[in-house]
């Protein structure tokens, strides 16, 4: 996980003399200062890990050698975030689903602005990174090349991404990112989006994203998207935590054998902290607030109401019935425990926090 290293293979990838600029090359510094020496890698996780940021900065290059708009043309796209665990992924398949909306899939999101030397390749190198890394993913969030996925894959074309702590125990790069300035790495974003609504027709019907980590960035995200139609999703922190948990230690145990459990378990609960005093503090930036437990129980009205409110398609009742029947819920992942540290979160959001929390899903 040498800096230098990682980027000459990029460079040989691109075809192209890539020239970082600074706030870039202290990003692939800081990760892979923390890859080499907190992760502890296995070596077939080093491997994929490696691909996964030689892919972004080629794709980076990519991105700023192309013609694009700052912002992604056509309608306002709809993103949704909050607390891991929380529906944000269930919420993003209803609403392509049933609403007509585009959701872009693993194979678009790796690559924003396909290789034009590699037609047709993008779904195969999507996938992968995946395998190589062998991150054990099935059964506790599914993943394929043309599913819609996670937007974290757009931040890391910036290195400013919290996909990297899903991947792997990277404690260090973790605090760094926490205390990053995000609006440049939301305009590479925004122009990610543009590539993908100019390579995918699909797209220009409007788009739906996910990512967790935009509720700790909000004003950055705003800032680079002001039209965005932004939807939180709110779970009981002892509920969804727990469930962060479980899911996170399940990759690091699998990639990183030698690493600090402990330690990764913390640096996990002082990321969702902060990300719920960000959330609870900047509330007023999202058009739309829905409770998890309404989500769950009632997701024709909850569509219905997200509908109204951002002038979306209405949802196909129909549509939401089959795709329900067909995706049934998984188990729970983790047990639930009481958590401290989030009395800012709980007391903005009490009304969405509460299992009976059936009522209006538009206002915290």
């Amino acid at each position: 996980m040498d800096p230098e290293h990682l980027l000459e293979r990029a460079r040989r990838e691109a075809g192209a003399d890539l020239s970082l600029p600074a706030p870039l090359r202290e990003g692939l510094e800081v990760l892979c200062a923390s890859l080499r020496d907190e992760a502890r890698l296995h070596p077939y996780a080093e491997r994929g890990l490696a691909e996964l940021v030689i892919s972004g900065l080629v794709a980076r290059h990519r991105l700023d050698a192309a013609a694009l708009p700052e912002r992604p043309p056509g309608p306002p796209p709809v993103i949704v975030c909050g607390l891991p665990r929380t529906g944000t992924t269930l919420l993003q398949h209803l609403l392509a689903h049933a609403c007509g909306l585009h959701s872009p899939s693993l194979a678009e999101l790796y690559d924003p602005v396909p290789d034009p030397r590699r037609p047709g390749e993008a779904a195969g190198r999507a996938l992968g990174w995946l395998r190589r890394a062998r991150l054990p993913l099935s059964g506790l969030h599914a993943v394929s090349a043309e599913a819609p996925a996670e937007c974290s894959l757009l931040l890391r074309l910036d290195l400013r991404s919290q996909l990297a702590w899903a991947c792997a125990p990277v404690p260090a790069y973790l605090d760094w990112l926490e205390g990053q300035d995000l609006s440049a790495t939301y305009r590479v974003y925004a122009r990610a989006l543009a590539a993908v609504v100019a390579h995918q027709p699909r797209a220009r019907a409007g788009l739906v994203l996910k990512h967790p980590g935009h509720a700790a960035a909000l004003p950055a995200l705003r800032a680079a998207l002001p039209e965005a139609r932004v939807v939180v999703c709110h779970r009981d922190p002892d509920e969804a935590v727990p469930s962060s948990h479980a899911l996170v230690e399940a990759v690091h145990a699998a990639v990183s054998p030698g690493r600090d459990a402990a330690r990764s378990r913390g640096a996990n609960l002082q990321r969702l902290r902060r990300q719920a005093e960000a959330t609870a503090a900047h509330a007023d930036l999202a058009q739309v607030h829905v409770a998890h437990a309404r989500l769950v129980t009632d997701p024709a009205g909850v569509l219905a109401r997200i509908s109204s409110v951002l002038g979306l398609p209405a949802p196909d009742p129909a549509r939401i019935a089959a795709w329900t029947l067909a995706h049934p819920r998984p188990p729970r992942t983790a047990p639930t425990a009481p958590m401290s540290g989030f009395e800012a979160y709980r007391s903005r959001f009490a009304p969405l926090l509460r299992p009976q929390a059936l009522h209006n899903d538009h206002s915290a």
